[in-house]
């Protein structure tokens, strides 16, 4: 009778056990599937009219946008030292927001 290997679905696999696979791919590293998803998004992306109808979009939708942006902003930002908001490319604005 042939030994069972621990894995995941395995009775004897733990939570942190190592696959005993040397050549497995690295931690963080996207596997094909998420690489080729991002393939076809940026292929879809460029087909319906890239930048400019996305601009397009969010100046249409703002409240879509907006809620979406926010969402994927760091949840917490820590700053030290004095600094200034400014809108990119606004010269006219040269106090803090």
């Amino acid at each position: 009778m042939a030994m069972r290997k621990a894995g995941p679905g395995r009775p004897d696999f733990q939570k942190g056990m190592r696959s005993n696979n040397p050549v497995g791919r690295p931690k963080g590293k996207p596997n094909k599937r998420t690489l080729l998803g991002e393939e076809l998004l940026e292929y879809a992306f460029a087909g319906m009219g890239g930048k400019e109808r996305f601009l397009a979009w969010c100046k249409k939708n703002p409240d879509v946008f907006y809620t979406e942006y926010m969402r994927r902003l760091p949840k917490r930002l820590e700053v030290e030292g004095d600094f200034t908001f400014r809108w990119a490319g606004d010269e006219d604005n040269n106090g803090p927001v």
